[in-house]
């Protein structure tokens, strides 16, 4: 399968869906006219005139075909002549059309279809090979704040002084790190994601963060400006290491096409260092390929095992198995999740969890069980739509929902073993035993099981 899970991977040959909508309004802006009364008034026949040129056959024509008798479309024709030849300033209507085309999508109350125009686009598309031009670092949020998580070796974000630094000052962000500004623009309360998108940008040019840094104490801080040259950066999406008593851990940021391999050639690093049992991380992973992670999973479970089922709007469902007659793993293996495992981390996780091969310790799943495909189109923007369902190897739906009978949200995976994180416990302690609450449970976990 070529599907992204969560919209991070478009497929290496996707089927364009047509200029459904932008056919329409082309054709649409010719059949509007103002009556003596002021008023507007699309007929059918005028409609049909109007569409002479556009697709005759395919699912293009058949959607005009059924839409232009409708109320609906009739209004939106004419709203568009209305803004076209009434609005007080001139209006740009390709940016109208844009806006049309990224309301039709919001009126499916649907969180995870939406539209990119050619910036969001190429940003989105980046994520797919896990490469993009940055700094290198790795955020997430806290309370009011986007937070450093992990600054990449090697990047900027890693080698940069900040401004007025002495001799034998850090440099470089830190985990911890508060990013209050961007360019001079405060982003306090800002979402991740935007933020994340205004520090990306083509290498070679300037980004300026204003950060807090927090002095020991944790009462006050530092703040700092560093100017950074963005790079080409290759996101690291799996690091691993060897924990004592000989076991493995192994931390997957999110599925590109790039981490199959990276999986593969870090478990068999740790198998040559003796490894006994192993620790899967999956907190803070948001998804990605559904390629990637069903590659991944034949990894773990033994040949002919579920991976997962999709269900497309029809009803059709499809399995999706581990190719071969492999054994898995062999060795005791504990899964750690939390509320940011979501996606392609929760189908890895659930299929472990389902089919007894690894125990899930942490806290309850995302639950998002959606799977979407991405449709570039010519201009260089583009749609991400959800097109199937799945469920977990076992059959469970566990896309979030609110139950009727309660009010209440339900859905995730909840683990074999719950362990909530501290409050403002910071994620850079992921991976170091001690430290990190949810891993030194898993950690008394494998242990039991090596006994």
């Amino acid at each position: 399968m070529s599907l992204p899970v969560d919209g991070k991977q478009p497929p290496a040959d996707p089927r364009r869906p047509g200029p459904s909508w932008r056919a329409a309004v082309a054709g649409g802006l010719l059949i509007a006219f103002l009556s003596a009364a002021a008023t507007y008034a699309v007929t059918s026949h005028q409609i049909a005139a109007a569409l002479q040129g556009l697709p005759t056959t395919g699912e293009e024509a058949a959607t005009l075909r059924q839409l232009q008798g409708t109320p609906a479309f009739q209004d939106f024709v004419q709203t568009l002549t209305l803004i076209r030849t009434r609005y007080v300033d001139r209006p740009d209507m390709q940016k109208v059309l844009a806006g049309a085309t990224s309301g039709a999508l919001s009126a499916l109350h649907d969180p995870y279809s939406v539209y990119f125009d050619r910036s969001a686009f190429t940003s989105f598309s980046s994520d797919t090979t896990g490469e993009y031009g940055g700094i290198g670092v790795q955020v997430t949020e806290q309370g009011n704040y986007v937070v450093v998580q992990t600054p990449f070796p090697e990047t900027p974000s890693a080698t940069t002084p900040f401004e007025g630094a002495k001799p034998g000052d850090p440099v470089g962000l830190r985990p911890g790190d508060r990013i209050v500004e961007v360019n001079g623009r405060n982003v306090a309360g800002t979402d991740v994601d935007a933020v994340a998108q205004m520090i990306r940008g083509a290498p070679g040019t300037t980004v300026v963060l204003g950060v807090d840094r927090p002095l020991p104490g944790g009462h006050d801080v530092q703040h700092l400006v560093f100017r950074m040259v963005r790079a080409n950066v290759v996101v690291p999406t799996v690091k691993e290491q060897m924990l004592p008593n000989s076991v493995g851990y192994l931390q997957i940021s999110q599925f590109t096409e790039k981490t199959p391999p990276l999986v593969r050639q870090a478990l068999d690093r740790l198998r040559k260092q003796g490894m006994r049992a192993l620790v899967l991380d999956l907190r803070f992973n948001p998804g990605g390929s559904l390629d990637a992670v069903e590659q991944i999973a034949g990894m773990f479970l033994p040949g002919g095992s579920p991976i997962l089922h999709t269900v497309d709007r029809s009803g059709r469902r499809e399995t999706a198995t581990v190719p071969g007659d492999g054994k898995g793993l062999g060795v005791p293996l504990a899964v750690l999740v939390n509320g940011a495992s979501a996606s392609a981390s929760e189908i890895l996780a659930g299929a472990l969890q389902d089919l007894g091969v690894g125990t899930l310790v942490g806290e309850r799943t995302f639950g998002k069980g959606l799977v979407q495909q991405i449709y570039p189109f010519a201009d260089g923007t583009g749609v991400k739509l959800t097109v199937e369902r799945y469920l977990t190897a076992s059959g469970r739906d566990i896309n979030k929902r609110v139950d009727p009978r309660t009010g209440q949200a339900v859905g995730g995976i909840e683990p074999n073993v719950t362990v909530k994180a501290p409050a403002n416990w910071n994620p850079a302690l992921m991976g170091k035993p001690g430290r990190d609450p949810q891993l030194d449970a898993a950690l008394r976990l494998l242990q039991q099981q090596l006994r």
